[in-house]
């Protein structure tokens, strides 16, 4: 996964229009501008501390290209077979092996009148 050559030159254009309203773009040398006074700002975020925060967040993914690691290439090859371990430990019939398919249905439910786990499993 690597971001995308637009998102990376849009990413940039931000960055180079946001520091010079920064002190990072006053006339000083430091690492960030590369010993240059009023050099090009690198390896800071665009932001507050909390701004970086909220955007980790929630990433853009469309902003992202993939390499698929199937043979296909076919983006959902991660789903794999279609089963789950459980599922296939039921299917194989495994002794020794509790399996509940439905661990959100509890007796409990509608004050015991109903059980819910029987009810939909059978």
């Amino acid at each position: 996964m690597a971001p995308s050559a637009a998102a990376t030159r849009d990413f940039r254009a931000y960055c180079e229009a946001f520091f010079p309203r920064t002190v990072m773009s006053h006339h000083c040398s430091s690492w960030y501008n590369g010993g240059i006074k009023g050099g090009r700002i690198h390896g800071l975020w665009p932001g507050s501390g909390a701004h970086v925060d909220l955007v980790r967040k929630e990433p853009r993914w469309e902003d992202f290209e993939y390499t698929y690691w199937n043979a296909q290439g076919n983006r959902f090859g991660w789903l794999g077979n279609g089963w789950t371990t459980k599922d296939v430990l039921v299917t194989n019939g495994t002794e020794g092996v509790e399996v509940d398919l439905t661990p959100w249905l509890r007796v409990e439910a509608f004050h015991n009148k109903v059980d819910l786990k029987d009810y939909h499993e059978r």
